[in-house]
């Protein structure tokens, strides 16, 4: 006849003589626990079952696992992700404020560079204004922010003056290059001036619009 230990599962052999002696109280040959061997008689052997980590006195004597297959196993899988991201999405993917962060992690494993972080849609213009100078000449200010988590490359501006009558003129687009800034990025977060001196032109200047390029 047969028994389980309910604890680690270990099957053990009895004899008719052992349950008259012990009235079915038997200790398991394995872990010692003390069991009614009744609840789990059967004539054929039970398969053992992986005993639980929990209170085995045995657990402590495991090799911890090696950090370095861990940190290699981990680098593989993000490696993995980041190239199914960028497979699937494309490189907009690279642009993306959720899973760059990802893919700068995969970087820094393979010592990638990723190219500069840039939306324009995360810079908020907070004010801007035309001014006449003494000289006669006309002054242009904007003040915007970068709400994004990545620093950014200094925007452009395209800049429209428009006449008394509210219709456009005159229209020009400044690239970063021409602009002057102290810093090469816009850091997260960071405010900055932008600053331009626009020569007056010869009709009257009623107001004006400009964009981020």
């Amino acid at each position: 006849m047969f028994t389980q230990c309910p604890e680690c599962h270990h099957p053990q052999t009895l004899t008719i003589e052992q349950l008259r002696t012990t009235r079915g109280i038997i200790r398991c040959s394995q872990c010692s626990t003390q069991f009614d061997a009744l609840q789990s008689l059967s004539e054929t052997p039970a398969i053992a079952l992986a005993p639980s980590d929990e209170h085995l006195p045995w657990v402590q004597d495991r090799k911890p696992a090696n950090p370095l297959l861990w940190n290699l196993s981990a680098a593989a899988a993000i490696i993995l992700l980041c190239g199914q991201i960028i497979y699937f999405q494309g490189l907009s993917a690279l642009q993306h404020d959720k899973l760059r962060p990802w893919i700068i992690e995969a970087c820094s494993y393979l010592g990638c560079t990723l190219p500069d972080y840039r939306k324009l849609s995360d810079f908020s213009v907070l004010a801007s204004s035309l001014i006449l100078t003494a000289d006669q000449n006309y002054y242009f200010k904007a003040i915007i922010n970068n709400q994004a988590e990545f620093a950014q490359p200094h925007p452009g501006i395209k800049l429209t003056l428009l006449k008394l009558s509210g219709e456009p003129f005159a229209q020009r687009a400044f690239a970063a290059d021409n602009l002057t800034f102290r810093t090469d990025k816009i850091a997260p977060h960071e405010t900055i001036e932008i600053g331009l001196t626009i020569a007056a032109p010869g009709t009257s200047v009623g107001g004006y619009t400009f964009e981020l390029i």
